[in-house]
């Protein structure tokens, strides 16, 4: 199937994916607590989700493809679970 498919086409729609799944990641982060923060968090769940995909496709089209992959998935979930907020910091012992 993926025999056919010229390997920059491969690697352009890898791209495109990782930079949508960024982007979202960003937007949802920026979107918090908007009327459209359910959308948001839904739109960057697909892309977590395709980008996931996309890394464990990548391990078996060739070697050296997951890497980007895999480091933007990483991204994505740090993205989605640290709190970026400067207020309400108290630190106590």
């Amino acid at each position: 199937m993926l025999a056919n498919i010229d390997s920059a086409t491969i690697i352009w729609c890898f791209a495109l994916i990782e930079a949508c799944g960024l982007i979202t990641a960003v937007v949802a982060r920026v979107g918090e607590g908007s009327h459209r923060q359910i959308v948001l968090h839904r739109l960057f769940m697909l892309f977590l989700v395709l980008n996931g995909a996309g890394a464990m496709l990548a391990v078996r089209i060739g070697p050296g493809l997951w890497l980007s992959s895999a480091a933007t998935l990483g991204v994505m979930i740090v993205a989605a679970v640290c709190d970026f907020r400067q207020s309400d910091r108290a630190f106590t012992i």
